[in-house]
């Protein structure tokens, strides 16, 4: 009854004043509440009284859609007259809000509720309730006015760049004690909800980085990786964009969001590329198309997400298609994987054809059974991935592990039996150890004693010096020597004395000779080069500098000499008269060629030792002015004069004729 004479009563109000207000009762608040307010497009602070005349207003949702003709200049009021029955009379109203600007709310001219601040474009500040409940009280029953006044200047940049078409707000309303109780048991519901799957994702991509980092041949647990991570960002954006007050940071969020999901999109086709593909053409392809849909979002985020839809169906079927070929072709693992990836492509093939048929509008009750039982689906098939792809580690390391065993046991076998043949060996060793140790002190000597062989055999080819460094590097350097003395020695008319020898008799006569010059020079010290034929080279000061070279290479020439005199008293017949020259200044020495190297000595000094030599006498030792200036002080010299020297030109020479 108390109804019905509100009803009464209102309509005796003057219709001059105010609009017709609509009736509100506790049972249909929400369903009664108006859909369109008065909307006026000034700012005055007397459109915020219960009584002022507003009959000629417009009337258009408080969204302000970009769609409806409205004059929007940043800020606006917006009225609504209602009438309270007895039922729902200082009853609490709970009001749910949702806004991009910031606005104050006056219930019959008081200032209740204010999100935000309207001041001027620069020093606005807007905030977005995003759904929290606030109440409101209408205390007494009969006609009220509800107020707002609504600020946005950033109405405009917002639906060109995030395609916003919410210019003003969106208002629902109950009666707050049918929904506190709900509301609270739905946000512990959600939160748990929204905990579990992110606290999930997280840790699944945490264990595939710590595979993939442990065991980086497996790239698929890096995809993995940052699949989850794409989940649990996908699950946590749109958690802290519902609680998050400030709206340029929301509509950030939802690029984040984005970024998100083209992550999740890359690892799957990652994935898929690393498990059944392996072509690089089609991964990179595939990989700038995700990278396409964050261009397209950062410049348009409604471009970003219609990108997103179409690199999400190519990305999809790809997946789609792979998994069942490489089901068919029973590639290992494939039917555990290919469910989690199968289940997640039909999901989504299944989404995005319901949003083509619906023009790209899909609305979702929570609250009902459909709803939820597509939100579960959904939920499902996010983590059907990272779910089916840990079952299938899990089969694989039980698979590694039972080859494990079996090699195992194969190997303890191998063992055992290597065991016993290690002890025959053991046994067969220790009766043949002693005849070893026998062989081989045996050979060790053997070993020695050619090795001494082939040193002593080096020694005689070359310097010890030389020797040393040939054997400790495989190769030698030449080297430059300034102080030397070089020694050349002749047999006078070789080869008319060669006739009366048999070619027998002539090589041990040479042999005899030259035995004897390579003891009186080993004796001086001085290094024997080569012999030529007839012909002795040896030099002084040389591997190792000498100070007297010189005093050294003129004694062993007399020496020479000596030998030669007896050995022509001796064997009148069968012997040779020498000749000697000696030379001293810097020569070069060392070994040349691969094969039958020799040592070795070049130089002018060279040369101008063998012209002293051929200048010489019968019996002569014939020296340079050099050699004579180092020996002078130690032998009794005879000046030649300058002698015409082959190529050389008049060079001083003298004979040696004895020790002083």
């Amino acid at each position: 009854m108390g109804k019905w004479l509100v009803i009464f009563f209102m309509l005796l109000i003057p219709w001059g004043a105010t609009a017709q207000p609509v009736v509100l009762t506790i049972d249909s608040i929400s369903e009664t509440f108006p859909r369109k307010w008065l909307y006026n497009p000034s700012d005055d602070p007397a459109f915020a009284l219960p009584g002022y005349n507003d009959s000629g207003w417009q009337k258009f949702a408080p969204r302000l859609s970009f769609e409806d003709d409205i004059e929007f200049n940043g800020v606006a009021w917006l009225r609504m007259h209602v009438a309270v029955d007895s039922t729902l009379a200082g009853v609490p109203i709970a009001v749910r809000m949702y806004q991009t600007g910031s606005s104050e709310i006056y219930v019959d001219g008081k200032l209740v509720k204010q999100f935000g601040k309207i001041a001027d474009k620069e020093t606005s500040e807007y905030y977005d309730p995003n759904g929290i409940l606030f109440v409101i009280n209408l205390d007494t029953v009969g006609a009220h006015t509800i107020a707002v006044r609504y600020g946005n200047y950033l109405a405009d940049y917002n639906h060109e760049k995030y395609e916003k078409n919410l210019r003003g707000f969106t208002w629902e309303v109950v009666a707050a004690n049918r929904i506190l109780e709900n509301e609270f048991k739905e946000l512990a519901y959600k939160g748990f909800v929204i905990v579990f799957v992110i606290g999930l994702c997280i840790g699944l991509a945490l264990i595939h980085l710590f595979l993939f980092l442990y065991h980086r041949s497996e790239p698929s647990n890096l995809y993995l990786s940052l699949f989850n991570v794409g989940l649990a960002s996908s699950f946590l954006l749109p958690y802290i964009k519902g609680y998050h007050s400030n709206p340029a940071v929301q509509m950030k969020l939802e690029l984040w969001l984005l970024v998100s999901l083209s992550l999740i999109i890359f690892s799957l086709t990652g994935l898929v590329y690393e498990l059944f593909s392996r072509k690089k053409w089609r991964f990179y392809f595939m990989a700038g198309l995700c990278a396409l849909t964050i261009i397209a979002g950062l410049y348009n985020v409604i471009a970003g997400i219609v990108a997103f839809v179409l690199v999400l169906l190519v990305i999809v079927m790809e997946a789609f298609v792979l998994t069942i070929i490489a089901m068919y072709h029973k590639v290992k693992g494939a039917r555990i994987i290919g469910v989690g990836i199968l289940f997640f492509c039909l999901f989504f093939i299944s989404l995005i054809v319901i949003l083509f048929a619906n023009s790209g509008s899909l609305h979702i009750d929570e609250k009902t059974e459909g709803g939820q039982l597509f939100m579960l689906f959904g939920i499902m098939a996010l983590l059907s991935i990272p779910l089916s792809m840990s079952v299938y580690l899990a089969w694989k390391f039980a698979n590694i592990n039972k080859d494990l065993g079996t090699q195992l046991t194969q190997v303890k076998e191998l063992s055992e039996k290597t065991i016993e043949q290690e002890q025959e060996k053991k046994k067969i060793l220790e009766t043949q150890n002693e005849m070893l140790e026998v062989q081989v002190a045996e050979r060790t000597k053997e070993i020695v004693s050619e090795k001494k062989k082939s040193d002593d055999l080096l020694l005689n080819i070359l310097p010890e010096e030389v020797a040393d460094e040939l054997k400790e590097r495989g190769t030698t350097k030449a080297k430059y020597f300034d102080h030397v003395s070089v020694l050349f020695t002749d047999f006078v008319d070789f080869t008319k004395a060669g006739e009366r020898f048999s070619p027998q008799e002539l090589v041990d006569e040479l042999h005899t000779c030259f035995k004897e010059f390579d003891r009186i020079i080993s004796d001086h010290g001085i290094e024997k080069i080569k012999t030529i034929g007839d012909a002795y080279l040896a030099v002084c000061g040389l591997p190792k500098p000498v100070e007297d070279h010189a005093v050294r290479t003129v004694s062993a020439a007399l020496a020479i000499r000596a030998f030669m005199k007896q050995r022509r008293q001796e064997f009148p017949n069968k012997s040779f008269d020498v000749r000697i020259g000696i030379h001293s200044g810097a020569v070069v020495a060392g070994i040349v060629g691969v094969k039958k190297f020799a040592y070795d000595i070049w130089g002018d000094t060279v040369n101008t030792a063998a012209r002293m030599e051929s200048s010489s006498l019968t019996d002569k030792i014939n020296i340079s002015h050099s050699t004579y200036e180092l020996v002078k002080d130690h032998f009794e010299c005879t000046f030649r004069g300058k002698i015409t020297a082959k190529n050389k030109g008049e060079l001083r020479m003298y004979f040696v004729e004895g020790r002083k």
